[in-house]
């Protein structure tokens, strides 16, 4: 039997023909008996996906006893919504994603096990397993409503996502930053070390494309400026760099006019573009965080690993650590960066933290739209995106006095750093 079970008031999408996604992750004599099927993500968590949460129940028949386990998995598939569709350009996105499964992790992995990298350092620890993928019922056809990306459900180990509105603490905030060095570190050393398998595996997940079939219409990029500003200027403090900030706000693009700084060497790696709580999982034992995980790949381009670094800190660690611990956040990031490297046989000379810090510098201005423009999401009332499904985005009140909280914040440690210039 393969069929999904409803579990909420409003139609699920469905999986079909589950059993040959699943076929890889089963033993001599199993098969599929059933599975059942619930919303993945609550209202305002996800955008640009349709998330499904499968507890598949996998039959075993050995003479005369049968035997069940279950593997409990995250459905991801392309969005019904057809603005959703439009906005996140799921005919590209999603094969961004499911090469970067199915190609480069897999090639990251390869570079480390063949250089003698510790178990405990590979980065397949960093990723749920991918129990299956495709791209259409038809094969290699386009992109279609039966596009599979099926993921360990990995909250079954513990891992789960933080609270997006208060922050990470230093100590998640220290890992992750640790965690993401070697998954930005890799790619150089693959690029060095076996360029035409970087080609075929890295540049081809991060193609460069346009989100939406075009840029956004004048009046809405002013109403989302408008929505930025208004709310920055509520804070006497930040105030005092409005015309800085203006400044960044009215250059920024997003969909087809997105812009984004120059490649430049020698840092150049996969930029995730989308690195907020949501998207990084966190295992704890006991208080202390464990392990880190990273998922939603789909806007992964190449680019600074400094622009995934500030947008994670200014969305997602809370305001005391980007108070007080950037520095030493950064040695931290730079120190596992060199390791990484050094592990599988890459000169660290030119990734001093000076050379760091100098690409943050260069870098930093050109992110901050994207901080301004997220938080206000990860701030919103989910009722106000009910009540109001297609105007909640250019509403000046969206994220409340949160957001105005985040804004200030943010604005403030970005002049104090010299990155309003």
């Amino acid at each position: 039997m393969s069929g999904g079970e409803k579990t909420d008031a409003e139609a699920l999408k469905e999986v079909k023909e589950l059993s040959g996604l699943i076929a890889a992750q089963l033993a001599d004599g199993e098969q599929l008996e059933h599975f059942t099927s619930k919303p993945g993500t609550s209202l305002g968590e996800n955008y640009g996906s349709t998330m499904l949460a499968l507890d598949i129940v996998i039959r075993k028949q050995a003479r005369n006893e049968i035997s069940r386990r279950h593997l409990l998995a995250f459905c991801k598939m392309i969005p019904d919504d057809p603005q959703k569709r439009a906005i996140f350009n799921p005919t590209v996105t999603f094969v961004k994603e499911l090469e970067m499964y199915t190609l480069v992790l897999p090639a990251l992995l390869q570079l480390q096990l063949d250089s003698g990298v510790p178990d405990q350092d590979l980065i397949s620890h960093l990723a749920p397993r991918c129990y299956g993928a495709r791209v259409s019922l038809q094969g290699d056809g386009p992109v279609d409503d039966d596009a599979v990306i099926l993921l360990e459900d990995m909250r079954q180990r513990g891992f789960a996502p933080g609270d997006r509105k208060a922050g990470l603490g230093l100590e998640q905030v220290k890992l992750v930053l640790e965690k993401l060095a070697v998954f930005h570190a890799l790619p150089i050393a693959l690029r060095r070390k076996r360029p035409r398998v970087y080609e075929d595996t890295v540049l081809r997940a991060c193609c460069d494309f346009h989100m939406g079939a075009e840029e956004s219409p004048k009046e809405d990029m002013d109403r989302f400026r408008r929505a930025i500003l208004v709310n920055v200027e509520k804070s006497p403090e930040a105030a005092k760099h409005i015309d800085a900030v203006a400044k960044v706000v009215n250059e920024a693009k997003i969909m087809k006019g997105e812009k984004f700084p120059p490649i430049r060497e020698p840092f150049a790696t996969i930029f995730h573009n989308d690195l907020w709580t949501n998207n990084i999982l966190v295992q704890m034992d006991g208080d202390s965080p464990a392990n880190v995980a990273f998922i939603d790949f789909q806007v992964a381009r190449i680019n600074s690993p400094f622009k995934d670094i500030l947008f994670f800190l200014f969305t997602s660690a809370n305001m005391a650590v980007t108070t007080h611990h950037v520095d030493e956040l950064f040695e931290a990031y730079m120190s596992s960066f060199r390791r990484c490297l050094s592990q599988v046989g890459v000169d660290t000379t030119p990734f001093s933290t000076e050379a760091a810090w100098a690409e943050t510098v260069a870098v930093a201005r050109t992110e901050l739209f994207h901080i301004l423009f997220m938080l206000r999401f990860l701030n919103a009332d989910p009722a106000m995106i009910r009540e109001d499904p297609e105007g909640f985005p250019y509403r000046e009140d969206l994220g409340g006095e949160s957001y105005e909280r985040w804004a200030a914040h943010v604005v403030l440690q970005f002049a104090r750093h010299g990155w309003l210039d």
